[in-house]
C-alpha cells in the first residue's frame, strides 16, 4: 500500500513538473513572438492564395487603410483600389511559386495625403502568402526633394554659364567702346589739339585779336579733352568714392544724373556713424549707378529718389522711380544690370528686392550689415565696372 503511494505521489510530481515546464516554454515562446511582431515592419498581412486575408498585425492601427472588420475575409479587389487590386493578384500568384520575396511599391491616398508603401510578398505553402508591408512616404519624399534639388541646382548651373558667357560678350563689347573712344574721339580730339598748337607756334605775323582766339580755342579743346578722360576714367572706377566717400560720391551721381538727364533724382540720406566698409561702399555705389542707369534708359521717369539709411548694424539702400515699371517675372534672370546687382549684393551676404509692376515704377531696395565678414571682396566680374 505504501509502494502504490509512493507511486502515485511521484506520477504527480513528474506530471506537475512537466506541466511547469510546458508553461514556462509556451511563455518563452509568446515573448519570442510578441519581440518578432514587435520588430516586424509597420503591417504584415496573410492572404491567400486566391487573394483573401486572413490575418493581419499592425504596429499602429492608424497606418491601416481600412479597419480590420472591413478587410478581414474580404477579396482585395473589394478593399483595394482597382488597379492596385489587379496588381497585387498578379503578384500573389508569382510570390507562391517563387524562390524570393516579390516586391512591389504603390502608394495609396490616406487621411488626405498621399502615403507610400512597400510590400514583399513571401510563399508560406501551396495557398498562403505573407505581405511584410513598411511605410517609405517619408523616404520617397526625400528621394523627391533630392531630385527636385538636383534639377535646381543643374538649372542654376546652366544660368550660371549663361550668364558668364553674357559677362565675357559685355566686358568685350566695353572694352570695344572704350577703344572706339579712345580711338575716334579722344585722337581725333588731340590731333586738332596737335594742329591747333602748330598754328599757334607759327603765329608771329597773326593780330593780336587772333592770337587770343586761337589761344582760347586750345584751352576749350584742352579742357574738353580732360573732361573726355575724366568721364571715361570714372565709369571705368569711381574716384570720388575713394577719395570722399560713399555720401558725397552718391550725391553727385544723382547730380550728374539730373543734369545729364531729363529725370530729377533726389538724394536723401542718414549721416553714417563709422566709415562703411569698402567693398559695402563700392556694392553700394555700384548698385544705385546700374538702377539710375535703368531709370534714366527704361523707365521713362520724370523724378527718381536715392535713399541711404543706417539703423544699428542695418545699411539700406532705396532707389524708385515714378517711371513705367515692368513684369518682374519677364526680365528676372534675362538682363545683366538686375542680375548684376542681385550677384553684388548677394556676395556681401545683403539682399535685394525689386518691387515693380507695369505703370507702377520701380524700386530697388538692398539691406546688408554695415560691418562685412572677414575675407569678402567684391566680385570683379559682376557687373559693370
Amino acid at each position: 500500500m505504501v509502494v502504490v503511494q509512493l507511486l502515485l505521489v511521484t506520477v504527480l510530481l513528474v506530471h506537475r513538473s512537466r506541466r511547469r515546464q510546458a508553461e514556462l516554454a509556451l511563455h518563452h515562446s509568446e515573448a519570442r513572438n510578441a519581440a518578432l511582431l514587435h520588430a516586424m515592419p509597420d503591417l504584415m498581412f496573410v492572404i491567400r492564395g486566391d487573394g483573401v486575408y486572413l490575418d493581419y498585425h499592425a504596429r499602429d492601427q492608424r497606418m491601416l487603410f481600412a479597419p480590420p472588420e472591413q478587410f478581414i475575409g474580404k477579396h482585395i479587389a473589394e478593399v483595394m483600389p482597382p488597379p492596385l487590386a489587379a496588381m497585387f493578384t498578379r503578384e500573389l500568384a508569382a510570390a507562391l511559386g517563387a524562390a524570393e520575396p516579390r516586391v512591389l511599391e504603390y502608394a495609396l491616398p490616406m487621411n488626405g495625403e498621399e502615403r507610400h508603401f512597400e510590400s514583399r510578398l513571401v510563399g508560406c505553402d501551396d495557398d498562403t502568402v505573407v505581405s511584410i508591408v513598411r511605410d517609405i512616404t517619408a523616404r520617397k519624399r526625400t528621394e523627391a526633394a533630392l531630385h527636385d534639388r538636383e534639377i535646381e541646382l543643374r538649372s542654376t548651373a546652366e544660368r550660371n554659364r549663361h550668364l558668364a558667357g553674357r559677362l565675357i560678350a559685355a566686358q568685350e563689347g566695353e572694352r570695344h567702346r572704350i577703344a572706339r573712344e579712345l580711338h575716334d574721339d579722344l585722337s581725333q580730339k588731340l590731333a586738332m589739339l596737335s594742329i591747333d598748337l602748330t598754328q599757334l607756334g607759327s603765329a608771329s605775323a597773326a593780330s593780336d585779336d587772333e592770337l587770343v582766339a586761337r589761344v582760347q580755342r586750345v584751352s576749350e579743346r584742352t579742357n574738353e579733352i580732360a573732361s573726355d578722360v575724366h568721364q571715361l576714367s570714372h565709369r571705368l572706377h569711381p574716384a570720388r568714392l575713394h577719395a570722399l566717400g560713399l555720401i558725397p560720391a552718391l550725391a553727385a551721381l544723382c547730380r550728374d544724373t539730373s543734369r545729364q538727364h531729363r529725370t530729377l533724382v533726389d538724394f536723401k540720406y542718414d549721416d553714417l556713424r563709422e566709415r562703411l566698409d569698402p567693398d559695402l561702399a563700392l556694392c553700394l555705389y555700384r548698385v544705385t549707378q546700374e538702377a539710375l542707369h535703368n531709370v534714366v534708359r527704361h523707365s521713362g521717369a520724370q523724378h527718381a529718389t536715392v535713399r541711404l539709411n543706417h539703423r544699428g548694424e542695418q545699411v539700406s539702400l532705396q532707389v524708385a522711380d515714378d517711371g513705367a515699371g515692368f513684369a518682374l517675372r519677364d526680365r528676372e534672370g534675362t538682363g545683366l544690370g538686375l542680375v548684376s546687382m542681385r550677384e553684388r549684393v548677394t556676395f556681401l551676404g545683403g539682399t535685394l528686392a525689386i518691387e515693380t509692376a507695369p505703370g507702377r515704377g520701380t524700386q530697388v531696395n538692398v539691406t546688408a550689415r554695415s560691418a562685412m565678414p572677414a575675407g569678402r571682396g567684391v566680385p570683379h566680374a559682376a557687373g559693370s565696372a
